[in-house]
């Protein structure tokens, strides 16, 4: 995720969790599964996510 830090920086912690699990409530509702969330010094966010197969 682009710009993180900023928005820890300009909103604080709190709001940042509260984006991060929006985010995360959007890919489940997009068919994402096995989702991992990386937060690194500075802030650094990477989502890895699998997508579910869609059976036909």
């Amino acid at each position: 995720m682009e710009n993180f830090k900023q928005i820890n920086d300009i909103y604080g912690h709190t709001e940042g969790k509260i984006l991060l699990s929006k985010v995360m409530k959007k890919l489940i509702k997009m068919g994402a599964r096995k989702i991992m969330l990386y937060v690194s010094v500075g802030d650094k966010v990477a989502v890895v996510f699998e997508r579910r197969r869609i059976q036909s």
